[in-house]
């Protein structure tokens, strides 16, 4: 008896320990589950509550548009609390020469801003985007401008998402021209028009028209719509055709005949358009980019006109400009949703409903024409339908100084147009090599 009660609990209690150790093994796998998920879950929320800070530069040449640049990058901060965007800005030429600097020293901004006739030159150190696109559903991708999303692209990928886009055109002091007696100009007018226009302006001290000391895409409108050329058909420079020198020539008799200043050499932030704006020259050639500074600085009434007709018509060049992410990023995909809000719809209608940019979403364009006079329409629409790409080289960007360095000498009439641009010439040639 005394046996086979020894037996029975000795069963009875290798039964208990069997089933302690098994309730304990599930026990320790639940626990194991469990702290793995809160793990997992620990990690999920650890990424998406990371605070990141973007740098992003931004050209500004008045402090107007700075504060539109500002409120901007405050606004993704609102989107996206994890991510905050330090702007920095700086005048639109002291811009491409720092951003030159920091691409060359392994220090380029998260997020970079580029124009589309620059993008050869800095399209490499672009991320693309393409990836972030696809796998994107609330882009809406074809809602912006054809050409200006294709001028975006470096070696078939997107490497910037744009804003705006526009054609250069004239813009016109209007009290200018009722303080002479002077008709405003309509689309279709020639370069007859243009000549005896200025001509009539330019009295009592005031000037007709002033032309542009550094940047030569002021003066390819002039170019094109008098048959002439500054890229050969290989994409090389080519500043020395017959009517490339016969339009410059042209435009330097203006400062000859003192119906336009004489050029300054160098100069801070944009300084045709701050002359322009104290209110004693008729005509400056810009783009509708600058329409909200005007619309903010000028005391006096202006118009707008497409470029006047030449021996090739009227003929512009239509550039645009968009937001990229550095290569050298550490955040691509959050600098890619700044990116995207940057150029989202909601974006592209208020920088339109405030004259900042013609927008490069299609959805916008509305927003645009409310905010700007209507009378401007007909002529945007004009320089628009009569626009052509703005090609560059991939040395454009080094070229600009030696296009400052040549073109003032030219306008002011330091040396004749035909001798000027084939120094010009060869120094570009120079640097093809």
């Amino acid at each position: 008896m005394n046996l086979k009660k020894f037996l029975m609990f000795a069963i009875i209690l290798m039964c208990v320990f069997y089933l302690t150790a098994c309730n304990d093994s599930d026990n320790s796998g639940e626990e194991q589950s469990d702290s793995n998920n809160e793990n997992a879950s620990n990690d999920s929320g650890d990424d998406s509550e990371e605070t990141v800070t973007l740098e992003w530069m931004m050209w500004a040449d008045n402090e107007s548009e700075a504060q539109v640049w500002e409120d901007m990058a405050n606004e993704i901060n609102e989107e996206y609390p994890n991510i905050v965007v330090e702007l920095n800005t700086l005048s639109f030429n002291d811009y491409w020469t720092r951003l030159q600097t920091m691409v060359a020293s392994n220090e380029a901004p998260d997020i970079i801003s580029m124009q589309s006739l620059r993008m050869p030159g800095f399209g490499a150190v672009l991320h693309p985007l393409d990836e972030f696109i696809e796998n994107d559903e609330e882009i809406n991708i074809e809602d912006f401008d054809p050409s200006i999303l294709e001028n975006m692209h470096y070696e078939d990928a997107v490497a910037a998402l744009p804003y705006d886009v526009g054609p250069y055109l004239l813009y016109y002091n209007k009290d200018l021209f009722d303080k002479h007696g002077v008709s405003y100009p309509d689309p279709g007018w020639t370069m007859d028009d243009f000549d005896t226009t200025i001509e009539q302006l330019s009295k009592e001290e005031d000037y007709g028209v002033i032309m542009n000391n550094t940047n030569l895409e002021y003066y390819i409108p002039y170019i094109y719509s008098n048959s002439g050329e500054y890229l050969d058909e290989d994409g090389g420079y080519k500043m020395n055709g017959e009517n490339t020198i016969e339009t410059m020539n042209h435009l330097s008799e203006y400062v000859a005949n003192g119906q336009a200043p004489e050029l300054v050499s160098q100069a801070a932030g944009n300084w045709q358009a701050e002359q322009w704006l104290n209110g004693d020259i008729g005509m400056l050639l810009d783009g509708p980019w600058n329409i909200l500074w005007f619309l903010d600085e000028t005391d006096f009434d202006y118009g707008v006109v497409p470029v006047p007709e030449g021996s090739n018509g009227s003929v512009t060049v239509s550039a645009g400009s968009g937001f990229g992410v550095s290569n050298d990023t550490e955040y691509p995909e959050e600098a890619y949703k700044a990116v995207k809000y940057l150029t989202n719809s909601k974006s592209l209608n208020n920088l339109a409903s405030m004259g900042r940019a013609y927008p490069a979403r299609t959805s916008a364009v509305d927003s645009f024409y409310e905010n700007v006079p209507e009378e401007f329409k007909a002529s945007l629409d004009y320089a628009s339908e009569n626009s052509v790409p703005f090609e560059i080289t991939n040395t454009w960007n080094r070229a600009q100084d030696i296009f400052t360095s040549n073109l003032v000498p030219i306008m002011n009439g330091m040396v004749d147009a035909e001798e000027g641009m084939e120094a010009l010439q060869e120094e570009l040639e120079a640097i093809e090599e």
